[in-house]
């Protein structure tokens, strides 16, 4: 591992396990160099309209989840927990166009963050790390804390200013 990559992981996971992006190409960098770490990636499209059922269709077709997932908080939650990790016990997820969610609910998206919050201070009991990269195309899109700690925009786009002149 290099030590710009070990340095990326230190500063995506500073604040916790959930990470916001607003440019989808700085996203997109993050996860690669992510993969070359030895992270496993697996890129969800959170919303095209923002309806929960798409979310819970996304989320359970990329992740494989059970034929009887319940598609409601507590059957992603149970899912989620029921996920085995990959040899290198590391796994991110990409969110992307989680603003749309965020818009049509949100207190919705909110218990989906802290549902992965918590996933994560689980797979910490076990030595294993969980990484969640939202994007969101909505630069002023914020949160309140996840299980106890904010959600905040990545290092690259920390200022606002940062955010409104990134590429999209």
């Amino acid at each position: 591992m290099s030590e710009d990559t070990i340095t990326l992981e230190n500063r995506l996971l500073q604040n916790g396990c959930i990470v916001m992006y607003y440019s989808p190409f700085l996203m997109e960098q993050h996860s690669c160099e992510l993969v070359l770490a030895g992270w496993t990636f697996k890129e969800i499209y959170a919303a095209s309209k923002g309806s929960q059922n798409e979310f819970f269709d996304q989320v359970s077709m990329q992740l494989d989840f059970p034929d009887y997932f319940g598609r409601n908080l507590d059957a992603l939650n149970d899912c989620l927990s029921d996920i085995v990790l990959p040899e290198s016990r590391r796994l991110a997820f990409g969110l992307t166009r989680f603003d749309l969610l965020a818009q049509q609910s949100a207190d919705f998206a909110h218990a989906v963050l802290d549902i992965f919050a918590r996933m994560e201070r689980s797979c910490l009991m076990r030595n294993e790390r969980i990484l969640l990269l939202i994007q969101s195309s909505n630069p002023n899109l914020n949160f309140p804390p996840v299980g106890g700690t904010p959600v905040l925009w990545n290092f690259k786009e920390w200022h606002n200013a940062d955010r409104m002149k990134s590429p999209r």
